[in-house]
């Protein structure tokens, strides 16, 4: 074994210099040279001196005393029958696609199962309230007022009024608004938010006072609306 021989063979990024190469090789000899330890004896007997040659009731060990107190021998016992025990089955080994096709899979099952769920609550409520409304035509004896009564009544009413007004001679409520579709929409929005209420109030169009489309171009006379243009002198 030389010193390449033994590079060579170690790793590449095993670093080694011939002083410890040359280390190794006088361990290795000295180890070999010295004979193995012998393994340690163990002594199978005890002392003399140190065994028991009495039992608790005084007799002897070695030799008993009657041979008639010695007990008979005893009839060979069968050997019990081995328990039969089931072989473990062997953990399933899944890999990281199938753990996570088995995971979606089971997410759309819990996802599916929600859905059927909801629909059995929606039809429930919905078997409750016709019950309900069963129960008050039974008490009333008449069907239950429904929200599409409601509805339909109030346009009745509204209509009734509104024949009254011009009947009388009132003129019909007329909202003030611009004649764009935007001014229309602004008027006639339904936002509630401070944003919506602005915009339905821009009687004047969207562009809060400025000027229309027509002043374009043309010299302003009026100090409300801005700088005002100097008069043409008149000949």
């Amino acid at each position: 074994m030389t010193f390449e021989a033994v590079v060579a063979a170690l790793p590449q990024d095993f670093d080694m210099d011939e002083i410890e190469y040359n280390a190794a090789i006088k361990i290795l000899a000295v180890n070999m040279d010295e004979p193995p330890e012998p393994p340690p004896q163990v002594e199978r007997t005890a002392p003399r001196a140190l065994m028991i040659d009495k039992n608790p009731d005084g007799h002897s060990l070695v030799q008993p005393k009657s041979l008639e107190k010695i007990e008979a021998a005893r009839a060979p016992q069968p050997e019990p029958s081995p328990v039969t025990t089931a072989k473990a089955a062997p953990e399933p080994v899944m890999t990281a696609f199938e753990a996570n096709a088995a995971i979606l899979k089971a997410q759309n099952r819990l996802g599916e199962a929600r859905i059927r769920v909801q629909r059995a609550r929606d039809a429930k409520m919905k078997a409750q309230g016709a019950l309900a409304d069963a129960i008050t035509a039974w008490q009333n004896g008449q069907e239950p007022y429904s929200q599409e009564n409601l509805i339909r009544d109030h346009l009745k009413s509204e209509q009734e009024k509104r024949r009254q007004r011009i009947e009388g001679g009132i003129p019909p409520q007329v909202k003030p608004r611009g004649g764009s579709a935007i001014d229309i929409a602004a008027a006639y929005s339904k936002d509630n938010s401070p944003e919506g209420f602005a915009r339905s109030r821009m009687q004047n169009g969207r562009s809060r006072g400025a000027f229309s489309k027509i002043a374009q171009h043309q010299i302003n006379y009026d100090p409300r609306r801005g700088p005002v243009g100097k008069p043409p002198v008149k000949a």
